[in-house]
């Protein structure tokens, strides 16, 4: 995150991956590549890392989220509708 916050996408990319080794059961490692790749505007590979991510945590709205951001067209409002189910807005 420090990386990533510094603009230091090639560090950002590399911590990413170290966490996806050291925690394969967590999503935050690859929430962290999709994070970096999209900066990147590298869509595509930032579409899939967002998919592993929601396969290990399927109820994360901010994922769901992310990948509405890496996406376009029907994709696009899925994710979207998705992620504001699990996180609606509060009323009042």
């Amino acid at each position: 995150e420090r990386a990533a916050g510094d603009d230091d996408w090639d560090l950002a990319e590399s911590e990413a991956r170290r966490a996806i080794r050291w925690t394969p059961w967590s999503a935050h490692g690859w929430q962290a590549l999709g994070e970096t790749q999209l900066q990147q505007a590298e869509l595509a590979d930032a579409r899939r890392s967002f998919r592993r991510a929601l396969a290990k945590a399927p109820d994360d709205w901010n994922l769901w989220l992310n990948l509405a951001y890496a996406s376009t067209g029907a994709e696009q409002r899925r994710a979207a509708a998705r992620a504001l189910a699990l996180n609606p807005p509060a009323e009042g």
